[in-house]
């Protein structure tokens, strides 16, 4: 260390040696941020890392069983599109609009004055409350930061391109260079998630399907309580019930 200290001395007495020393200077400096770079950026969880590095975090398992009451909100350049309703397996049974939803698999069906006739999709961007996709985007998501509240609940914050979402979701490939889209997972003390909210705004403008935003939030209650969904296609039953009222 000495030595060290009488070299870099000697060097400061001459023009030529301070330059030398100037430059030391940075390539140290420089390394060293690269190295701090190297190491925060580990933090983030990346691609295929989602599963790795995150899962001890939080818990979507009862998300995956596809058994809980729900709430959907869909705002579209301010507008809202408000479902409520409850999902056991492929059977939903949903309110919108004031008017009632039956959906088995694929097909929907409305409740016209007790008959139900089937109609179209209810769900404006439904893409996003498919479990599945839900898994999907996730995956393919990286890991930003956490909150912790003073209640025990958490939120995590992650982030997405568009590129991606076109890619996953629609089988589009894209080439946007963007600000991501941003999802925030909310979870409770055991870090069980209870919903999940998608800021879409850059999605919608780069993909030209709104003017100023897309925000989707889902809510989830009710895990694993939601018995049988009653089948409104089969002809014996004269009046529907659910355990779980709308």
């Amino acid at each position: 260390m000495d030595k060290l200290i009488k070299s870099i001395k000697e060097l400061s007495k001459t023009p030529r040696g301070k330059g030398i020393l100037f430059f030391a200077f940075y390539l140290v400096f420089f390394a060293f941020v690269f190295l701090f770079i190297n190491l925060t950026d580990s933090t983030l969880t990346y691609g295929d890392d989602y599963e790795r590095s995150s899962s001890s975090n939080i818990n979507l398992d009862y998300i995956f069983t596809n058994n809980f009451s729900f709430k959907y909100d869909v705002n579209l350049d301010n507008n809202i599109y408000s479902y409520i309703g409850a999902k056991k397996d492929e059977e939903e049974t949903i309110k919108f609009n004031n008017l009632e939803y039956y959906r088995n698999s694929n097909l929907f069906y409305i409740n016209n004055n007790n008959i139900w006739v089937e109609t179209s999709n209810p769900y404006k961007y439904g893409e996003y409350f498919d479990t599945l996709n839900i898994k999907k985007i996730l995956e393919n998501s990286y890991y930003v930061s956490k909150t912790v509240y003073e209640t025990g609940d958490y939120s995590f914050n992650y982030a997405i391109s568009s590129n991606t979402l076109n890619s996953i979701l629609y089988g589009i490939n894209t080439d946007y260079d963007e600000v991501p889209n941003e999802i925030v997972i909310t979870a409770d003390k055991d870090r069980n998630v209870n919903k999940i909210s998608f800021n879409l705004d850059s999605l919608c403008k780069n993909n030209k399907i709104c003017n100023y935003g897309l925000k989707i939030n889902l809510e989830y209650d009710l895990f694993g309580e939601i018995a049988d969904i009653i089948n409104h296609l089969n002809p014996i039953f004269d009046r529907v019930y659910f355990n779980f009222v709308i």
